[in-house]
């Protein structure tokens, strides 16, 4: 598990015509493994070598064939290239098994959705952290949560404050660890409505679950009053909610989405089976902006584009959520 944590952190970066070019020959291949290692800092043995080449050649084909088949976006031999289908989903931690059926999610009018012709970036604000990296435990829904509690904090105080990801991971659930997928929303209901979450300074990120020790740590929540969770569905009600701050979100991941590295993600013909979340932190008339949790070497610096032209992407506005703060004391 520290391996592939360290893949995140480390993984080597191509361009479209490297991959191609080496895509088409057994040498070609060897040599962007062999720089793929290197600048990912492994040296495995032999064997592990070649296990690791045959799973690197697969992805690199998929790779490769939706770079040729498409120009809107380009994907990469990123961390996740020498990765089984199964190690990489250690990296999601949607439990949609958890999701309790009457769950309500409401529907904004069309007329009170953002304008398509607006833009609204909370980035370019100052209203968003540095991307963060979850490793190899299932915890994109802390991080995709604290991510929408930053934003909208930094927004009713103009203070941006680094929360505690690791609080809610230990905090949100008693009989389940956090490390095998959650919600974002059941840490709003069961940590936030104490009024408090500790800075991340005060309790740090471990990548494992263990037990609750929120209480025993200084309160960073201050000046502010959670008064709620908002949770809608929809991409009206999305932009209605980003014109308030970052939105939580979960998504289905399909279409090479693993290995993407930049432009805008369209995807046709997903579904809207959550597997991942992650932090809406703004739109434009022909994108949502997305900030996950792999690391800045992933992506776009960490952020991903999804096209605002398909509605509801991958479900990308079905499963939404964030705090609503109001500024004054705690109680």
């Amino acid at each position: 598990m520290i391996l592939f944590t360290l893949l995140i952190a480390s993984a080597a970066a191509f361009d479209r015509n490297t991959l191609s070019a080496g895509l088409r020959s057994s040498e070609g291949q060897v040599k962007l493994f062999n720089k793929w290692m290197s600048e990912s800092g492994e040296a495995y043995g032999l064997a592990e070598k070649n296990f690791r080449f045959r799973i690197f050649r697969e992805n690199l084909k998929e790779i490769v064939a939706e770079n040729e088949a498409q120009s809107g976006y380009t994907l990469d031999a990123n961390f996740m290239a020498a990765l089984t289908p199964e190690e990489q989903k250690q990296y999601y931690g949607i439990n949609i098994t958890a999701l309790p059926v009457t769950e309500d999610f409401e529907q904004e009018n069309e007329d009170d959705a953002a304008p398509m012709s607006g833009s609204k970036l909370w980035r370019e604000e100052g209203k968003v952290a540095a991307v963060q990296n979850q490793g190899s435990c299932g915890s994109c829904w802390a991080f995709a949560g604290i991510a929408a509690v930053e934003g909208h904090y930094a927004i009713a105080t103009n203070d941006l404050k680094k929360f505690s990801e690791q609080e809610f991971v230990d905090c949100a659930y008693t009989r389940r660890d956090g490390c095998n997928g959650g919600w974002y929303w059941d840490a709003y209901n069961t940590v936030l409505s104490q009024q408090r979450l500790a800075l991340l300074s005060d309790y740090r990120y471990t990548a494992r679950s263990g037990s609750c020790q929120g209480s025993s740590k200084p309160n960073g929540l201050t000046g502010v009053k959670f008064a709620g969770t908002a949770k809608t569905s929809g991409d009206a009600a999305l932009a209605t909610g980003l014109s308030k701050g970052p939105v939580a979100m979960a998504f289905e991941i399909k279409g090479g989405f693993n290995y993407y590295k930049s432009g805008v993600l369209s995807i046709n013909n997903c579904g809207r089976t959550p597997h991942h979340a992650m932090a809406v932190t703004g739109y434009t008339p022909d994108f949502w902006e997305i900030k996950n949790s792999w690391g800045s070497r992933w992506g776009d610096q960490g952020y991903v584009r999804f096209d605002r032209k398909i509605n509801n992407m991958c479900g990308v506005s079905t499963w939404n959520a964030y705090p609503k703060l109001s500024k004054g004391e705690e109680e």
